[in-house]
């Protein structure tokens, strides 16, 4: 078996991703964060979500609606979609997502660009809708991030203290191991989460990994 990729960021408990060019079906993927909290206290665990994502950068222009698809399978914990980094600052884009019924499931639509819906899906075709509501210069590139978690893709094992207990500016360390069981569909990459969540509910992403190609 091939030695694990390893990948060390030191993280602020500010979203950080590491990039691994290439795993292999079966073999894991191992990733380490040292975490250190500059923000209040902070009580709760550690938990590790994997999944596939799509990340594109594209162009609307004013009045125009742009659709794609996502197929998420059976399994899915949830389906995060999120727009932003317009070129132009005062675009307004809006986002939307539909069931294979063409029933509106989800939807943002405030003033700018930055836009994000998160759903718990069942399986199915879903329709994603990005909306340019209004650009004063005409037109407007835009980010677009999807990331589903589909229980059967992959596997992932957090490490570390089952329980972390962090003051201001205190450090631990957070480490997770990701097995690929199949290669992602067409266009998409592999795409691992470790999250904190606190004592009240409320998650923090510490840290995710990128996986870039899958080999059989």
């Amino acid at each position: 078996m091939a030695s694990p990729t390893r990948t060390r960021v030191r993280r602020g408990l500010r979203p950080e991703t590491a990039t691994v060019p290439e795993a292999k079906v079966g073999t894991p993927v191992s990733a380490f964060w040292t975490v250190t909290n500059w923000m209040a206290a902070v009580d709760g665990t550690l938990g590790g979500f994997l999944g596939s994502s799509r990340t594109a950068r594209s162009t609307i222009a004013d009045g125009e609606t742009q659709t794609s698809t996502i197929e998420v399978p059976g399994g899915s914990t949830s389906l995060d979609i999120a727009l932003g980094g317009a070129s132009d600052p005062s675009a307004d884009l809006d986002l939307a997502v539909c069931d294979t019924d063409d029933e509106v499931v989800g939807q943002s639509g405030g003033p700018t660009a930055d836009e994000s819906v998160s759903l718990g899906p069942a399986a199915g075709t879903y329709t994603v809708e990005v909306m340019d509501y209004s650009v004063p210069s005409g037109s407007t590139a835009y980010d677009y991030h999807d990331t589903d978690f589909p229980s059967t893709i992959a596997s992932i094992t957090v490490g570390g203290p089952p329980s972390v207990k962090l003051t201001t500016g205190g450090s631990t360390t957070a480490s997770a191991d990701g097995t690929v069981a199949a290669a992602p569909p067409e266009g998409r990459d592999i795409f691992a989460e470790v999250r904190l969540r606190s004592a009240g509910g409320a998650t923090v992403r510490v840290g995710g990994v990128k996986i870039e190609n899958v080999t059989p």
